[in-house]
């Protein structure tokens, strides 16, 4: 019985140091893999600050489909987001149809409105 015991204790032991890790068996890579792009994916508009201006689509959102109603709308990643800017009309764009405007800001996001510390309409 003792016997026995010492032999399944070993075999026990021996087994669990050359078990595969999640990274050796190719496994464990591809779900910490799918996990940094979600928070990336999270991060790209979420938590977006532009320090330098940069050059974004503008359009009214009565003019994009899913949103429907006028308000300023910026092009960030691949998304419409609301842009909040003292100087801006309600409906700023809205004349321009679905062409839009293409404008400079920077700003950073605040909740889920896109709060600019400078802007200039480009075109």
């Amino acid at each position: 019985m003792m016997r026995t015991a010492i032999c399944l204790f070993s075999l026990l032991a021996f087994t669990a140091c050359t078990a595969e890790t999640p990274e050796e068996s190719g496994t464990g890579g591809a779900a910490q893999g799918a996990m940094e792009q979600a928070q990336e994916a999270a991060d790209t508009v979420a938590n977006r600050t532009i320090a330098t201006p940069e050059v974004h689509d503008a359009k009214c959102g009565c003019k994009i489909e899913g949103i429907g109603r006028c308000g300023n709308y910026v092009m960030l990643g691949d998304e419409w987001t609301a842009i909040e800017w003292s100087e801006l009309g309600h409906m700023e764009w809205c004349a321009k149809g679905e062409a839009g405007a293409k404008v400079e800001i920077a700003g950073a996001m605040d909740g889920d409105k896109f709060v600019a510390t400078s802007y200039r309409e480009v075109e």
